[in-house]
């Protein structure tokens, strides 16, 4: 067991403040009521500095992309987004909450899984490519899935939504990666992100208190759902491919594409669409999906961080930060 470890990700100043802030929604969730109006240029902000390590036109050559496209697609839109819908719909009959579970069901997967899977020794090529590649499903199978499942909603408002906080930040990650400003000032983009990330969670466990604290099926269902399509499938998935024989580095892919949503994005969505408890689902997922990273690392342990932190991949460089709760020496 790596506990060492665990505590220097817990003690981690970037970890720390996503804790920090996930505590301080419980106590000044008054706040939370100003804060939301912050919440999408947060992550645009966020979004943006973590896409900016990658040159998304270097991607799309079909030999490329096709395998992990499909392992991502695999995993995390059906295996883990289905999980999301199919056990939102057993267990709760409140529209609202099955929109948050649709919505998280149709989100990219997390900025974070490249990262992970560098530093739980994983197949980094394919976690870049796959993310990347599920960032630009994502803006299609998210409405698309919202209005299959027949959900009253104001369908520009989604739209508009969806191209604030997947696609600008895929534009101005590509702009932004050109310029002088980006080289500079890449030593601080961990702690922007962190930084933005940790203010977004504080803001939805505020507007949320109220259901979280009260223990009610507004909070009970998504806890139940985040754990069991997070901590239950990542275990599955974990002992099917072991009794396969499957190589390390694949297992470390296929859990992350299938227990990890860009739950802050889908939270966002949820809120601003259709309100405070549409974001649930997504917001108890961030601590459980940290939890789980967490349980990770204490199996397996993580690259020292004295290793180097640029890795070469498939013809360009990327710099392995932490996009998103990670233990990184900036």
């Amino acid at each position: 067991m790596n506990f060492k470890t665990l505590a220097n990700l817990l003690l981690n100043q970037h970890n720390f403040i996503l804790i920090v802030g996930v505590g301080a929604g419980f106590f000044f969730y008054s706040v939370s009521q100003y804060s939301q109006h912050f919440i999408v240029p947060l992550l645009i902000v966020a979004m943006t500095l973590s896409m900016s390590r990658v040159d998304i036109k270097q991607m799309f050559s079909p030999a490329q992309i096709i395998r992990p496209t499909l392992i991502m697609l695999v995993f995390n839109f059906i295996l883990l987004g289905g999980a999301n819908v199919l056990l939102g719909y057993l267990l709760t009959k409140d529209s609202l909450l099955r929109a948050g579970f649709i919505l998280l069901a149709s989100a990219p997967p997390s900025l974070a899984i490249p990262a992970f899977a560098y530093n739980l020794k994983g197949n980094i090529n394919a976690s870049l490519v796959g993310t990347t590649m599920g960032y630009l499903a994502s803006m299609a199978i998210m409405p698309l899935a919202v209005g299959i499942f027949g959900h009253e909603y104001d369908i520009s408002k989604l739209l508009i939504t969806i191209f604030q906080i997947i696609f600008l930040p895929l534009l101005l990650s590509q702009i932004y990666r050109t310029t002088k400003i980006s080289r500079q000032a890449e030593k601080y983009h961990g702690y922007i992100i962190n930084w933005c990330i940790a203010v977004v969670a504080f803001t939805l466990v505020g507007l949320n208190h109220a259901s979280i604290v009260s223990s009610d099926q507004d909070m009970i269902v998504p806890l139940i759902v985040a754990i069991v399509t997070i901590f239950g499938l990542g275990e599955v998935i974990y002992l099917v491919c072991k009794r396969r024989g499957i190589h390390h580095s694949e297992i470390v892919n296929y859990i992350l594409f299938g227990t990890m949503k860009k739950w802050a994005g889908a939270s966002a969505v949820a809120l601003v669409v259709f309100g405070a408890k549409a974001s649930l689902p997504g917001a108890i997922a961030i601590s459980v999906g940290f939890l789980y990273y967490c349980w990770l690392v204490i199996r397996w342990g993580i690259r020292p961080s004295r290793e180097k932190r640029r890795v070469l991949i498939s013809g360009y460089q990327i710099a392995i930060r932490c996009p998103f709760l990670l233990n990184s020496s900036q």
